[in-house]
């Protein structure tokens, strides 16, 4: 597992590698990557937007 702060680190320095344009892009495409991954995260994210109306609790 890495820690928090490694990970912030990463995400402040990414621009930097010419990778990515910002911090953002990248958390945006570690994500995408994550749900494309994880069907159980998809589901149980549609079941959150679901539940709560569309809207983030």
């Amino acid at each position: 597992m890495v820690s928090g702060d490694l990970v912030e680190k990463a995400i402040r320095v990414i621009p930097g590698t010419g990778l990515y344009k910002s911090g953002d892009d990248f958390l945006k495409d570690a994500v995408n990557t994550l749900l494309a991954a994880r069907k159980d995260v998809r589901v149980a994210i549609a079941c959150e937007l679901f539940l709560s109306g569309g809207h983030a609790r």
